[in-house]
């Protein structure tokens, strides 16, 4: 009987069954050793939250020198964590908190398991591969590092990759008041809340935007009957301390995730103090936001003059979708690096796309390969990546737009003028994975980066992690 010869799926598989089980063996070695320090990861947070409401203290949940000094009575002398989410949050984990900490963590993790189970089915049926190539697909989402620091932080990401997959795949069908509902979700991470909320005024989409009104209202209204309704006044008065807090945190490149923290970070490396600086930090946050902006609009522009061309209008609705999720990650300050699973639902789109090297760029970017040249370099370049891939994005919606309708169906000054900045300096090849637009920008800038990194783990250098 011939043997049967291994195809390009067969080796895809094989390469990614054996970065999953190295990443695995690596993770699980870090999480045995650091567990005896640090139990719990950032559940801890979210449970210190429920903790103090089901105490019957609302009225102290931005106090946080109490916040801290009750986690450590709770969890002993170890490092503690920062009070930084929405009250709707804490309102939530007052359930788990009526639990012990052992069963709550276990029930958190069967939750957060749930969803990215729920997830992954999501994406798997909007996936435009073959069958076969779509459980690869899945395999290689289950390598990326992001993933990994989700599950090693205990964090509750796959809840919302799912709230945001559910949420456009809802839009994409036509049901956008249900869409702008289930997006209303994501008001416990109000960076990501504001993005989405940004891209349905500028689509005008009136029916998405009541649903998310709606669905923010009721999330207020509960949370006010539970906690009171000067819950929302202390979290408002507690902003300038939550904001200390996340300025002072300092971030290694396993989690960094914001363009703009990066760029701090890139700066202050070559001695260049711009967080000292209230006009430099503020322009380096809002750079990348009104970049990523005009971006995304150029897509959307896009979308908007395919209306009615059948399947280029489609393709373009998954490119708008892609450049969205790509916002929601690049234009905050403060992003980690286990939020950049979000990042999962544009590869699906980009990588069955005609420019699927770019979405090859971004998860190669995304995996624990790149993370050892990152902590090396001491600086991630994947919210760089991520910069380029949107740029990426941009050209192939312009492209299919001139091929749809014709020469000069996409042309606007001012964006096209975006991406010839980003084809300027870029290299024909995919040396250094695509990113020597940024290498240029800041010449010399990786060649006096310090080679150790110091623990990413303990919430007091990283601020209590939002």
């Amino acid at each position: 009987m011939a043997k049967q010869r291994w195809g390009m799926q067969d080796c895809a598989n094989a390469l990614l069954v054996a970065m999953l089980i190295a990443t695995a063996w690596m993770f699980g070695r870090t999480h045995s050793v650091d567990q005896s320090r640090y139990p719990g990861g950032d559940f801890l947070q979210f449970y210190t939250a429920g903790a103090v409401i089901d105490r019957g203290n609302p009225e102290r949940l931005y106090d946080q020198s109490y916040f801290r000094e009750f986690e450590r009575s709770i969890y002993g002398d170890q490092p503690a964590h920062y009070s930084l989410y929405p009250p709707m949050m804490a309102a939530a984990m007052s359930v788990l908190a009526r639990f012990s900490f052992g069963p709550a963590l276990a029930m958190w993790l069967v939750l957060q398991g749930a969803c990215l189970a729920g997830a992954c089915v999501l994406l798997y049926r909007t996936m435009a591969f073959s069958r076969p190539w779509r459980w690869t697909a899945l395999l290689a989402l289950f390598t990326v590092f992001p993933l990994w620091m989700m599950l090693y932080l205990k964090h509750l990401t796959s809840f919302l990759l799912l709230v945001v997959a559910v949420g456009l795949t809802l839009h994409a069908r036509d049901r956008r008041a249900t869409a702008g509902l289930l997006l209303s979700l994501l008001a416990i991470k109000p960076q990501l809340a504001a993005g989405v909320f940004l891209w349905l005024l500028l689509r005008r989409d009136v029916r998405a935007i009541a649903g998310m009104v709606m669905g923010g209202l009721l999330q207020v209204a509960a949370t006010a009957a539970l906690l009171g309704p000067g819950i929302f006044v202390q979290y408002v008065e507690a902003f300038p301390t939550i904001n200390r807090v996340l300025e002072g945190g300092r971030f290694t490149p396993i989690t960094q995730g914001a363009i703009a923290g990066t760029l701090l970070d890139l700066l202050t490396f070559r001695g260049y103090h711009c967080r000292e600086s209230l006009l430099a930090s503020e322009l380096m946050r809002l750079l990348p936001a009104v970049v990523a902006g005009c971006l995304l609009l150029q897509v959307m522009r896009v979308r908007r003059r395919l209306t009615g061309q059948g399947a280029a209008f489609h393709q373009a609705v998954r490119y708008e979708h892609a450049a969205l999720v790509l916002f929601l990650v690049l234009a905050p300050p403060y992003l980690l690096s286990y939020d950049l699973l979000l990042l999962a639902i544009p590869l699906v789109h980009i990588l069955s796309s005609p420019r699927w090297r770019a979405g090859m760029v971004l998860y190669l970017a995304m995996t624990p390969v790149a993370l050892i040249a990152y902590l090396v370099m001491g600086i991630s370049l994947l919210p760089f990546v991520a910069l380029w891939t949107m740029a990426q994005v941009a050209a192939a919606a312009r492209s299919l737009a001139m091929e749809t309708l014709g020469p000069g169906a996409a042309s606007t000054p001012a964006l096209t003028g975006v991406l010839r900045w980003f084809r300027w300096g870029r290299w024909r090849s995919t040396r250094f994975f695509g990113v020597r637009p940024f290498i240029a920008a800041f010449p010399n800038a990786f060649l006096s980066f310090p080679n150790s990194v110091e623990s990413p783990l303990s919430p007091d250098e990283k601020g209590g992690d939002e």
